[in-house]
């Protein structure tokens, strides 16, 4: 079997980084201010060829492609 915390970003138990905490929170603000000064569309072209596909998630057959409009501020 793997090891259980190979796929945990900051390690757990004790070898847990001492600073995930800290990581976590720098990430989350990085994300809210992307999110303050962008608009998201999706791109014409790649909506028309949107196919579900049925999977433990419902998933897209081929990428969709995602346009940033920058927000005036």
């Amino acid at each position: 079997l793997p090891f259980i915390g190979r796929y945990v970003p900051f390690g757990m138990g004790a070898r847990q980084c001492p600073g995930d905490r800290v990581a976590w929170m720098e990430m989350r603000l990085l994300l809210s201010l992307f999110f303050q000064r962008f608009s998201f569309s999706l791109d014409e072209a790649s909506v028309k060829d949107i196919i579900p596909v049925e999977r433990f998630v419902l998933w897209a057959d081929k990428d969709i492609h995602v346009v940033l409009h920058p927000r005036n501020l």
